[in-house]
C-alpha cells in the first residue's frame, strides 16, 4: 500500500467526522455538499445548487472530491457518476495504461483483486450491468463506490457518500478467499475493484 491510498483512507475518515452522520437536509452541512459538487464533480456554483435542489444522488461527488483532496493532480476520471470513473478505471486495465494511475479489477473470477485500504470498490445498480464486463461497455449507468478504509481480516471497512442521505461507515465481509461477496449490502452485484499505483 502506497502513501497515496493510505492518505486516501485518512481523508475518508476525516470527511466521514466532518459529516457528523447528519442527514444531507441538515443545513450544517450545506456547504459541504457544495464541496463535492463544485471540487469533486467539477460544478459551477450555480450547477451545484440546482444539483442540492433536485437532490441529485451526491456519492460519486464525494469519492470524486476525496481522491481530488488527497492528490488534485491525481490521473482520475473525476465525475459526478460513478460509472464514468470504474469504466475509466477498468480501460486503464485492460489497455495496460502506463502508470501512475487507477486499475479497475474484477472483484471475482480471473484476475480477481481482494480489496486493500486505499482502494474504492463498486457496485451496481443496474439490471443490465451485472458484471466486470458489462461495466466496462457503459458509462451511465446507476452505480454506487465506496472507499476502503481499513481491513482486519477478511472484513473491510468502507465509507461512501449519500448513503442513507448521509456520509457513512460500514464492514463487508470478505469471503474465504479475501474477496468480495457476490451482492453488495443492498443487493446490487459487486463489479469492480479500483486500485492506483500512485505513491
Amino acid at each position: 500500500m502506497g502513501q497515496f491510498s493510505t492518505r486516501l483512507a485518512e481523508r475518508a475518515i476525516a470527511e466521514h467526522k466532518r459529516f457528523g452522520q447528519r442527514h444531507e437536509s441538515n443545513a450544517k452541512v450545506r456547504g459541504i455538499l457544495l464541496e463535492y459538487w463544485m471540487t469533486g464533480a467539477g460544478r459551477s456554483q450555480a450547477e451545484a445548487e440546482a444539483a442540492l435542489k433536485a437532490k441529485f444522488a451526491w456519492s460519486a461527488a464525494f469519492v470524486s472530491y476525496v481522491v481530488k483532496q488527497t492528490n488534485a493532480a491525481a490521473p482520475f476520471a473525476f465525475s459526478s457518476l460513478h460509472a464514468k470513473y470504474i469504466q475509466a478505471a477498468i480501460r486503464n486495465r485492460l489497455s495496460c495504461a502506463t502508470a501512475p494511475g487507477f486499475y479497475g479489477d474484477p472483484p471475482g473470477g480471473v484476475g480477481a483483486v481482494s480489496p486493500q485500504v486505499g482502494d474504492i470498490i463498486g457496485f451496481s445498480r443496474a439490471d443490465d450491468v451485472r458484471t466486470y464486463a458489462d461495466a466496462v461497455s457503459r458509462d451511465d449507468y446507476f452505480s454506487h463506490c465506496d472507499i476502503v478504509v481499513a481491513r482486519i481480516g477478511n472484513v473491510i471497512t468502507v465509507i461512501g457518500g449519500n448513503v442513507g442521505d448521509s456520509v457513512t461507515k460500514a464492514t463487508v465481509k470478505l469471503d474465504a478467499k479475501g474477496l468480495l461477496p457476490a451482492k453488495s449490502a443492498i443487493g446490487g452485484p459487486y463489479i469492480v475493484v479500483i486500485t492506483n499505483t500512485l505513491a
